[in-house]
């Protein structure tokens, strides 16, 4: 993948700092590393989805990073969390961020937006993972039902707590109907396909 700089605004670039500041000084605030983020971005722009998922907004840091990649190639970002504190402050960074017309925040809890979703027929190429570590594989079964085949879903967390997650890895590695690739960025991510 390519290693082009990435341009930021100087408003989202201060956003973004501030928030990783945040996230350092906070108990309970989690964000991903920006190298993970930029990650993300890079491949975004190359798998080129038209609808993201992201399950656990948190404060939002991930999902501008989704959103700012989302933007330039017209795609939309769905994030979820159950947090009200949270998803309250995540909204006002989507907006500081200038992008509350590429993303959508929802209050609630990742297991039945999913289903409504499926229930809605809604679908999408590319789903990033960041929920409670100990339910991601009762979350990827969910996940997988939305997701399009030849769709993407991006498991963060996978090298720092593999421990914890450590049932959803052998499900999908030892699947004939996915592809696994454990990159080591940021915190680790798990790459699933749906072949």
């Amino acid at each position: 993948m390519s290693a082009k700089v990435i341009k930021l605004d100087k408003k989202v670039e201060k956003l973004l700092k501030e928030i990783e500041e945040y996230s350092r000084t906070q108990v309970g605030i989690w964000s991903i590393p920006r190298v993970e983020g930029k990650y993300l971005y890079r491949l975004i722009l190359k798998e080129n989805p038209r609808n993201i998922l992201e399950l656990g907004t948190s404060i939002g840091y991930s999902t501008i990073w989704l959103g700012l990649a989302a933007r330039e190639i017209d795609a939309h970002v769905l994030s979820v969390d159950n947090n009200p504190e949270k998803i309250e402050t995540a909204s006002q960074n989507v907006v500081q961020a200038g992008l509350s017309e590429t993303i959508t925040v929802r209050l609630g809890d990742a297991v039945d937006i999913m289903k409504e979703l499926k229930t809605e027929k809604k679908s999408f190429e590319f789903i990033f993972m960041d929920t409670d570590k100990e339910n991601y594989l009762k979350h990827f079964k969910l996940a997988n039902k939305i997701l399009v085949q030849g769709g993407l879903l991006a498991a963060d967390n996978a090298v720092d707590m593999r421990e914890l997650m450590l049932d959803f890895i052998e499900y999908v590695e030892n699947n004939s109907k996915f592809k696994t690739t454990l990159v080591r960025i940021g915190n680790g991510v798990e790459l699933v396909r749906k072949i």
